[in-house]
């Protein structure tokens, strides 16, 4: 597919756009730089190896880093810890040195701060040489504020949707739970209980721990997004915009549990009225691809008055419901209230006051509206919010993870070639 965007879009005349990189199979790995992931924080303070050159007759552990190919992700630096433990002799005694559990790799520096009654996804990019498992790979304490015991347990799991084979013995695995009312800290390791005298290596490429937002039980960062200790993204630099040159506020979207962009017909918008200058006075084109009812006026890519009124409202709605109303509102003669994936289209010439839709790369509605439609430079623009200027904006219900402006109309030709760049990703 390459990258998230594609290498065949239409870039001429593009004033604003995004790819999240979502595709019909509801995963976000191909979202590459374009789509960072929701606001979120790795609260896990290092990644660290608790052994540096511990040897004796039954205990070895050797940590060192190493640069390794990681399938799905690419070349790394990763830490290892290069270990046997012969905790017991042939008689079942312990033997001297051994340690039941050696905590090859610990994640804090002092302690991590914790919510107390809050959720979180513990996460973790491994590979052991032996295809050794155990849910201690992401071990945690919890503690409160006075360093209190209150409980502990690991997460790691191969069930399929707790784990994810990369290839070449690398997983990418998650798990969640929800602190108590009294939590305040952790503390996070990654625990081995196998036994015997041969070598092993415990590779840890990534670990995470983040809060679930929108009370996901899981909130998923794709292996290739997984944040280095102590890093965030913020609400406006976790969607990037394909010009480079308009940064995109996402506070206001929900997301799901793989942390894809959501509109839940209710309160999520895009705000983009920055971008009303670029396309003021002239022609203009709007473009996304969706999936979802659009509940009647639940406008896709909606230009509204600075005072609530509609310029252009692109709505793909049903033929019987009328082609536009006033001259400002473009509505197409195909219905996709069918929760399938669409490529959706307009296309205005402001000299010939031409309006046309399509839908799948095919023409909907082409259509000489009755008034000319001129952008003006503080109008409204938004992605899912049709704003009436009062608290009763309607809002779109679905995905709409690819959406573009241009402040050109795009020809039948340029529609097509961007139909035929996600057609095939979205399965339309």
């Amino acid at each position: 597919m390459g990258v998230a965007g594609g290498p065949n879009i239409e870039r001429d005349g593009l004033v604003f756009g995004y790819d999240t990189g979502y595709s019909s199979e509801g995963k976000n790995l191909s979202r590459g730089r374009y789509f960072n992931g929701p606001a979120s924080t790795n609260i896990l303070e290092v990644l660290n190896p608790t052994y540096t050159n511990s040897q004796n007759a039954n205990f070895y552990a050797v940590s060192g880093e190493e640069e390794v190919f990681i399938p799905s992700i690419g070349k790394r630096s990763v830490k290892y810890v290069e270990y046997f433990n012969n905790r017991y002799d042939e008689n079942g005694n312990v033997n001297s040195g051994t340690t039941c559990c050696p905590n090859l790799f610990y994640y804090h520096s002092g302690h991590i701060d914790a919510e107390a009654s809050t959720t979180y996804t513990y996460s973790i990019i491994y590979k052991h040489t032996n295809n050794y498992t155990h849910p201690n790979f992401m071990y945690r304490y919890e503690r409160t504020s006075d360093n209190t015991y209150i409980k502990e347990g690991g997460l790691h799991s191969t069930a399929s949707d707790r784990r994810t084979p990369l290839g070449n013995g690398w997983y990418h695995a998650w798990g969640s739970f929800t602190t108590t009312a009294t939590t305040a800290r952790f503390y996070c390791y990654s625990f081995l209980y196998n036994y015997g005298t041969t070598k092993h290596k415990f590779y840890v490429a990534a670990i995470s721990l983040v809060k679930n937002v929108s009370g996901d039980t899981h909130f998923i960062i794709p292996p290739h997004l997984m944040l280095e200790p102590n890093t965030s993204i913020s609400s406006t630099n976790s969607l990037i915009d394909l010009t480079k040159s308009t940064t995109i506020d996402v506070s206001n979207v929900s997301f799901d549990s793989d942390g894809s962009p959501t509109f839940d017909g209710t309160d999520d918008y895009i705000n983009l009225n920055s971008i009303a200058p670029l396309i003021a006075g002239g022609d203009f084109s709007l473009e996304a691809v969706i999936k979802g009812p659009t509940q009647d006026h639940k406008g896709i890519i909606p230009i509204n008055t600075s005072t609530g009124g509609n310029r252009a409202l692109f709505l793909i709605r049903n033929a019987s419901m009328g082609i536009y109303d006033g001259g400002t509102w473009y509505i197409g003669n195909i219905d996709v209230d069918d929760n399938n994936w669409h490529h959706v289209t307009l296309s205005y010439t402001r000299s010939t006051r031409n309006a046309v839709i399509y839908v799948d790369g095919e023409v909907s509605l082409n259509t000489t509206t009755g008034n000319t439609i001129t952008v003006a430079s503080d109008d409204r623009i938004s992605i899912g919010q049709e704003w009436d200027g009062a608290s009763t904006s309607d809002h779109f219900n679905g995905k709409i993870p690819i959406a573009k402006i241009y402040n050109r109309a795009l020809t039948a030709q340029e529609v097509q070639q961007n139909y035929k760049a996600y057609k095939n990703r979205f399965n339309i």
